[in-house]
C-alpha cells in the first residue's frame, strides 16, 4: 500500500495560495456583513472625514482629472455635455430638450470604498511567500484596473441619469457599484493566483 507523507499533506493544506485565498474570502464576507451599516452611515462618515481628507488634492487635481476622463467617455457614448473651461469637477449634461443639468462629482464619489476594499484584500492576499516582482505586478494590476473601473462606474451613473432618471442612477450609485467591485475582486484574485503571483519556494520554511 502506498504511504502518504504527512509533511506533504501539511504543505498542501496550508499552501500560501490557500491561506491567502481564505484570508481574502474572510475580508469579503466581513465587508458584505457590514455593508448595510456602512451604506447607512456613509453620509455621516463623509461629514466627519471630509474636512481632513486631502480635500485640496481631491478638489484641485483628482476630481477635475477624473471629470475630464468621464466627459471623454460620455462623448463616445453620445451623451452630450456642455463645453466648460472650469476644472471644478462639474459635468453639465445637455438634456434632450436642450436644458443644462450641471452635476458635481464630489470626493465621496471617487470610489474610496472600493479603494479600501481592494487595499484590504491586497494586504492579506500578498502576505504569502510570493516573489517581490509578482507582488508588485499584482499590486499594479489591482490598483490600475480599480481606478479605471471607478471611471467606468462614474460614466455609467451619468449615462443612466441622462437616459433614464436620477432614481435609477442613484440606485446604481449606491448598490450596483459595490456588486461590480465584489465581482471584480473575485476575478482579480483568480487571475492573480493563476497567472501573476509566483511562489518563491514552496519547500522553504520561514
Amino acid at each position: 500500500m502506498e504511504r502518504i507523507s504527512l509533511n506533504s499533506l501539511h504543505i498542501s493544506s496550508y499552501s500560501p495560495l490557500r491561506r491567502s485565498a481564505s484570508a481574502i474570502f474572510a475580508v469579503l464576507v466581513i465587508f458584505l456583513m457590514l455593508f448595510p451599516f456602512i451604506n447607512t452611515f456613509n453620509q455621516f462618515l463623509v461629514k466627519i472625514i471630509e474636512p481632513v481628507l486631502f480635500l485640496g488634492l481631491n478638489e484641485e487635481v483628482i476630481i477635475p482629472y477624473e471629470a475630464r476622463l468621464v466627459k471623454v467617455l460620455l462623448g463616445f457614448l453620445s451623451v452630450p455635455t456642455a463645453y466648460s473651461t472650469s476644472d471644478s469637477g462639474i459635468i453639465t449634461l445637455v438634456g434632450k430638450t436642450g436644458g443644462l443639468d450641471p452635476i458635481a462629482i464630489a470626493w465621496n464619489c471617487l470610489g474610496w470604498q472600493s479603494l479600501v476594499l481592494i487595499l484590504s484584500s491586497i494586504f492579506v492576499g500578498l502576505r504569502g511567500k510570493f516573489t517581490m516582482l509578482s507582488k508588485l505586478e499584482a499590486l499594479f494590476i489591482g490598483l490600475m484596473i480599480t481606478f479605471w473601473l471607478n471611471i467606468f462606474r462614474l460614466t455609467a451613473i451619468f449615462y443612466l441619469y441622462y437616459h433614464y432618471s436620477r432614481d435609477v442612477a442613484m440606485i446604481f450609485h449606491n448598490w450596483g457599484a459595490i456588486v461590480i467591485t465584489i465581482v471584480w475582486l473575485v476575478v482579480f484574485w483568480w487571475f492573480a493566483f493563476n497567472f501573476v503571483l509566483e511562489e518563491r519556494n514552496p519547500d522553504l520554511k520561514g
